[in-house]
C-alpha cells in the first residue's frame, strides 16, 4: 500500500513532450509518499505529449487524470481548471518542464503544520544541465508573513511559491487580481499568492529545479516590451492597493524607473506607432503617486522619448 499525501499536484502542460516525463518521474518515486493526485492540464498542445503522459498515466489510473483543453488559454487559467477538478485543500503547482527533487512533496509536508505555505529549495538548469542555485532562502528567518514575504518580490525576487500551499490562498489570489489578462498575470497571482499567507515556512531538504530553455514562453515574450509596460502598471496597482508605497518610498522609484524604462525603449525600437505612444501616456496618466511628467521630462535617457512625443504632439494630452 503506497502512503498518499493529501496534495493534489497541478501541472498545466503546453508542448512539453521533452520534459514532461522527466517532471513527472521526479514526483512519483515510490520510495516515498506520493500525492493523492496528480491533475495534468494540457492546454491544447500540437506535439506528443498527451501520448507520453497516457503511458505514464496506465501505471498510475487512481493518481493521474488528464484534462485536455480543446483552446489554449494560458498556463495560469489551466491552473485554475485543474483546481476546479482537486479534491485536496493542499496543492502544488510545478511546470511541465520542471522537475523536484524525490522525496520533495512529503519533505515539505512534514514541516507545514498550521502554516498556509511551505516552499523548497529553487535552482534553475541551464540547457546544458547546469544546476545553480536561484534564491539563498537560508539569508531569510522563517516562518515569515505574507506582508513581509510580499515585499521581498520587488525589484529582485528574493523569495519564490514552489512548493505547497493551501488552496483556498491559490483561489483567494486568483480571484483578487481584477486584469487576468495580461502578460505576467500569473507572476502577480504568485505575488497575491505570497501576500495573502499568513505564515510561511521553508523546507531546505526539498529542491525545485526551474528549467531554462529557449522554447519557454517567458522567453518568447520578453521582447514585447509593451507586454512588459502593462505588467508593470498591473504591479503598481497592486503595490498601491496594498498599501507597500506607505512604507518605502524606494519602491516608488523603482516602479518609476521601471516604467520610464520600458517606454523609453518602446520608443527607441523601430516602427514605433502613434497609438504605442498614446498607450504609453494611458498608463503613465493612472499614476499619480508622484510628478511623473516632469521626472520624464528632466531624465537624460528620455531625450528620444520627447522627439516622439513631440513629434506625434501628443504632449497635449494631459498627464495627471
Amino acid at each position: 500500500m503506497i502512503d498518499l499525501l493529501p496534495i493534489s499536484v497541478i501541472i498545466p502542460n503546453y508542448n512539453s513532450a521533452p520534459y514532461i516525463e522527466e517532471c513527472l518521474n521526479s514526483i512519483l518515486d515510490k520510495n516515498f509518499a506520493l500525492p493523492k493526485e496528480i491533475i495534468i492540464v494540457d492546454d491544447a498542445s500540437t506535439d506528443n505529449s498527451i501520448e507520453i503522459i497516457n503511458r505514464i498515466k496506465n501505471n498510475y489510473p487512481e493518481i493521474i487524470r488528464l484534462i485536455e483543453l480543446k483552446n489554449n488559454v494560458g498556463a495560469l487559467e489551466a491552473r485554475l481548471q485543474g483546481l476546479n477538478f482537486a479534491t485536496q485543500e493542499l496543492i502544488s503547482c510545478p511546470d511541465a518542464d520542471d522537475i523536484m527533487s524525490v522525496g520533495a512533496l512529503e519533505e515539505a509536508f512534514n514541516v507545514l503544520g498550521e502554516h498556509d505555505m511551505v516552499i523548497m529549495d529553487i535552482y534553475n538548469i541551464n540547457e546544458n544541465g547546469i544546476r545553480k542555485k536561484m534564491i539563498d532562502l537560508g539569508l531569510l528567518t522563517f516562518p515569515i508573513n505574507g506582508f513581509e514575504a510580499c515585499k521581498l518580490t520587488f525589484n529582485k525576487w528574493k523569495i519564490h511559491e514552489k512548493g505547497i500551499f493551501k488552496r483556498e490562498i491559490f483561489l483567494k489570489a486568483y480571484n483578487s487580481l481584477q486584469n487576468k489578462n495580461f502578460y505576467n498575470s500569473d507572476e502577480m497571482v504568485t505575488r497575491n499568492l505570497i501576500y495573502y499567507s499568513n505564515s510561511i515556512n521553508y523546507c531546505s531538504k526539498a529542491k525545485y529545479f526551474y528549467r531554462e530553455h529557449s522554447t519557454q514562453t517567458t522567453k518568447k515574450q520578453q521582447n514585447n516590451v509593451l507586454h512588459h509596460l502593462r505588467s508593470n502598471l498591473e504591479l503598481f496597482k497592486f503595490l498601491k492597493n496594498k498599501k507597500y508605497f506607505l512604507e518605502d518610498n524606494i519602491l516608488l522609484q523603482y516602479m518609476n524607473n521601471q516604467i520610464i524604462g520600458k517606454a523609453f525603449f518602446l520608443a527607441k525600437s523601430n516602427g514605433l506607432e502613434p497609438l504605442d505612444i498614446n498607450q504609453i501616456l494611458t498608463f503613465l496618466k493612472n499614476i499619480n503617486c508622484f510628478d511623473i511628467k516632469n521626472n520624464m521630462l528632466s531624465c537624460i535617457k528620455c531625450n528620444l522619448l520627447k522627439l516622439y512625443f513631440l513629434k506625434y504632439n501628443l504632449f497635449k494630452l494631459e498627464i495627471k
